[in-house]
């Protein structure tokens, strides 16, 4: 079981990468970015820490960098350089109870969960529930 964690974990730092690299593609000229926050609860609560990837939904015709946001005591902001640029999005969630992970210890409150969005083109605020069906 820790090591499909551990492989969850590695696999959100390649998609966190790859995501800040096709940013670096477009250079200072890219599309134009927009800052998004936010509350992030899970069934309500406040999510105590976390990481939210926002990726264009290519199936549905968006395209352009992704953006990233960390969570804090159920609160997120897109990071400077790193936000959206609007339209379909497909956001995956990871969220932490914010004590340190050990082996006898998985500190994640659910599993990646993923939910499609449609983002406006500005600056904007929206809030994001993890359903209770998404559990660890």
């Amino acid at each position: 079981m820790r090591l499909a964690q551990m492989g969850l974990g590695i696999a959100g730092w390649i998609l966190v990468g790859a995501t800040l690299l096709a940013g670096c593609r477009w250079g200072g000229d890219g599309p134009t970015r927009y800052q998004l926050s936010g509350k992030a609860t899970h069934q309500g609560r406040p999510i105590p820490k976390g990481r939210i990837l926002f990726a264009p939904d290519t199936a549905r015709g968006n395209t352009g960098p992704g953006g990233v946001a960390d969570i804090a005591d159920g609160r997120y902001c897109t990071r400077s350089g790193s936000g959206t640029v609007g339209g379909p999005h497909v956001a995956t969630i990871y969220g932490e109870d914010g004590t340190v992970a050990t082996e006898e210890h998985d500190n994640a409150l659910f599993p990646p969960c993923q939910m499609r969005l449609d983002l406006p083109k500005e600056d904007s605020s929206q809030d994001l529930d993890v359903p209770a069906s998404a559990r660890p």
